[in-house]
């Protein structure tokens, strides 16, 4: 993707709105299909990426109790954060949304991952964001 810069003239002095950058514009996507981890995107040396939004889209297909959601781990690689959480007892479709008017940077080396409890649970998570 090309490099985006931020900086309108009407938000050059406002402070946290939306911030200034030349970085890389990142929109991707990860599916889970049934019980596991599958890494998505992984944040590229030397780059810090600054996540504005991410969309988790799940489903139970039979009515166990499961869960699943976004997940970041860091460079070593151990569990750093839950970044949203969904859990379920019975079958049906959830979405859940959140978008930081402060981006949430998370650094080189860090990797986003879907994960999911039972093999009956399907999730889909998506990103938006920047690395610079």
């Amino acid at each position: 993707m090309a490099l985006m810069k931020f900086r309108e003239p009407n938000h050059v002095k406002r402070v946290g709105v939306r911030p200034a950058h030349d970085g890389t514009q990142i929109f991707t996507r990860g599916n889970q299909l049934g019980a596991g981890e599958n890494s998505f995107y992984t944040v590229p040396a030397g780059k810090t990426f600054h996540l504005t939004y991410y969309h988790v889209s799940s489903r139970l297909s039979a009515a166990v109790a499961a869960e699943g959601g976004l997940v970041i781990y860091d460079s070593t690689p151990a569990l750093w954060q839950w970044i949203v959480y969904h859990e379920y007892d019975v079958a049906g479709h959830q979405v859940s949304f959140l978008g930081y008017t402060f981006p949430l940077e998370i650094p080189a080396g860090y990797t986003l991952r879907n994960n999911v409890s039972h093999a009956n649970m399907d999730c889909l998570c998506i990103i938006v964001g920047w690395t610079e």
